[in-house]
């Protein structure tokens, strides 16, 4: 199969007009989408496009699943065996299924043992790319934050990548998504943005590993806006003013 292609960024989403945000830190939170398969399917491509599932060594059961095998409505927790299923209360409260019943809903279904190494390896190269922008704080193997207030500082101030076109802006007090409001933008929390598309866009061509990114003032609001942004997405958000504004949509 072709590698991936860059799939579309998702326009970003802001949550306060420019001129009420302070001059502050940016914060991009990247997350690695469905990372063990994401790994496993840029070790062996063919897996590409196929129902994939990546099992504990145990015979714990699903811990990861691709986009494909969560269509054909695999769950993690699935693919346990009958000792499991009869015995652990959470397995027993999601009704799980086993293994054979997996390949009967998805009947090209592959199934891959964890491999803890190599996600260390790839996490450590995820790590070493994302530094060209900033300083990395690595919080487990698919989620970074990145401190692009220099990059984005130098960016704003040169008027590159400043200008916030297609973004979505959400405001507690009105609509949740206006799209069209990149004038609202603060320049250096637009510049960010092109940062962040940056990583994206570099993470996917050297390690073909898709990824969503939160843009924000800080870390909290920024990894809520990369889980708000999967799968492939991006979204953006300034410093909140009310607990409304911490959710993304």
């Amino acid at each position: 199969p072709p590698p991936p292609s860059s799939p579309p960024f998702s326009p970003p989403l802001c949550s306060l007009p420019r001129g009420l945000e302070p001059p502050s830190a940016c914060v991009v939170h990247l997350d690695i989408d469905n990372f063990y398969c994401a790994v496993e399917a840029a070790d062996e491509p063919r897996l590409r496009g196929v129902p994939l599932a990546v099992t504990q060594g145990n015979a714990g059961g699903f811990v990861a699943l691709s986009a494909e095998a969560k269509a054909a409505g695999l769950r993690k927790g699935d693919g346990v065996g009958e000792g499991g299923r009869r015995n652990i209360p959470a397995l027993v409260a999601m009704a799980s299924i086993g293994i054979a019943e997996a390949r009967r809903r998805a009947p090209e279904l592959v199934v891959r043992p964890m491999r803890v190494e190599r996600y260390r390896q790839v996490a450590s190269s995820v790590l070493a790319l994302l530094r060209r922008w900033g300083r990395v704080e690595k919080t487990s193997y698919d989620d970074f934050y990145v401190d692009v207030t220099a990059a984005a500082a130098a960016a704003a101030a040169a008027a590159v990548g400043v200008g916030g076109a297609g973004v979505r802006v959400w405001r507690s007090d009105g609509p949740p998504l206006a799209s069209g409001g990149g004038q609202e933008l603060a320049p250096d929390l637009s510049a960010a943005c092109s940062v962040a598309q940056e990583m994206r866009a570099a993470v996917l061509a050297e390690l073909q590993l898709p990824s969503s990114a939160g843009v924000a003032r800080n870390k909290l609001a920024a990894r809520l806006l990369s889980a708000a942004a999967k799968p492939a997405g991006e979204l953006k958000g300034g410093r909140p003013t009310s607990r409304a504004d911490h959710r993304a949509p």
